[in-house]
């Protein structure tokens, strides 16, 4: 199934009060904050440290337990600490907050879930057929009985100093949603930890910002913590159609940040550590050009530090994340994410099995870096 994902060490022991401890571990003195060349940036960058991503994963996954279901008090304080975390650790010149109140289309989801239904028809078994027309229907029953419940998108952005208007828009999802594919059911209760999907793209955005705060950016960067994502990419999509509204901007392009944090050599067909997927649209899509030229950038500028992780720039038919809001409008999107042909954490996501103990935290590290070489290289002008 094409839009569901099929089912993803620390100890939990920091909590959400103590991360305002986080607030000086990242700050960069003014001499610093205007970098000329990508080997300043990487310096830069570099101070950005495993120990505090180690942390502030800990934190969150822990702090929104047992789940972070739409509606449940576990995604409402997903919410609060996504945006204490910023007001309390990130330096505010030339940055807003905010957070936005969307109705979610719920018809707009459920005709996802049955276009993806209809195109897997021809490639099943009458029997599997059947097991996943149950659980489409589960699922758009689940939607359904969410047509009151408000999303909220949270919206951080630093204005470029000389092209405000040219804009990068990063994202990462910060719900959860569970499935017993045993059985074909959703599961409505109980314990998700999502810390790969996706506390792990959750906390790379937030380090992310961390680091293009105490920059002086040429041009504007926006970082959204996007709701809904698991429920037809709703948040994206009510996001986008109000970005297309906007007058006098040029969106470069949508990064989107999904598990992040799943890395082994045991599991890996390839045998190897690090090697991590930066996905553009395959040959048969209008945005293809686009994202190509725009994912080899980002490859290239990152390549300049000495990162654990590389992104290999791979076409890919990417339809599981909030990317596909923003093909759906016409802008070019690419995926920074784990490396889905070899090393899938597809055993555990969804499920209670997705938890902080599964991830290779140095991997996280790594990979939150090269995003942050990528992303603020080009808001640099480098």
């Amino acid at each position: 199934m094409k839009y569901l994902i099929i089912a993803l060490s620390m100890s939990l022991s920091v909590t959400a009060k103590e991360f305002k401890n986080f607030k000086d571990t990242y700050k960069l003195s003014k001499s610093k904050r205007s970098p000329k060349k990508l080997r300043s940036l990487y310096y830069a960058v570099s101070k950005n440290s495993e120990k505090d991503i180690g942390a502030l994963i800990n934190s969150f996954v822990k702090e929104t337990r047992p789940n972070r279901f739409v509606g449940t008090s576990g995604h409402k304080t997903a919410q609060d600490y996504i945006v204490s975390y910023i007001e309390s650790n990130v330096r505010k010149n030339n940055t807003s907050l905010k957070t936005v109140k969307f109705v979610p289309d719920i018809e707009y989801a459920k005709e996802l879930f049955r276009k993806d239904l209809a195109a897997s028809k021809d490639k099943l078994s009458a029997a599997n057929l059947k097991k996943w027309q149950r659980l489409t229907n589960e699922r758009i029953q689940q939607v359904d009985g969410l047509k009151s419940t408000n999303g909220y998108n949270i919206v951080w952005e630093k204005k470029g100093i000389k092209n405000p208007n040219e804009i990068i828009v990063v994202g990462a999802h910060y719900d959860t949603a569970a499935y017993d594919l045993k059985n074909f059911k959703v599961v409505n209760k109980g314990r998700q930890p999502g810390a790969d999907n996706n506390a792990s793209g959750v906390v790379a955005a937030l380090s992310l910002i961390n680091i293009l705060a105490e920059l002086d950016l040429e041009k504007t960067v926006r970082v959204v913590f996007f709701d809904y994502g698991e429920n037809g990419f709703l948040g994206s999509y009510d996001y986008v159609k109000n970005l297309n509204l906007e007058k006098g901007i040029r969106v470069y392009s949508y990064v989107e940040l999904v598990m992040l944090g799943y890395d082994t050599m045991t599991q890996d067909k390839e045998q190897q550590l690090g090697n991590m997927k930066l996905y553009y649209s395959p040959a048969s899509s209008g945005l293809h050009k686009a994202e190509k030229s725009i994912a080899q950038r980002f490859y290239a500028k990152s390549s300049e530090g000495t990162f654990r992780v590389e992104f290999k720039v791979s076409p890919y038919d990417f339809v599981y994340g909030d990317n596909t809001s923003f093909q759906k409008f016409n802008i070019p999107s690419v995926v920074f994410t784990q490396n889905w042909e070899s090393d899938s954490n597809a055993a555990r996501i969804h499920t209670p099995a997705d938890h902080v103990n599964s991830l290779n935290i140095k991997t996280l590290h790594h990979a939150t870096n090269n995003i942050a070489m990528s992303i603020a290289s080009w808001a640099l002008d480098l």
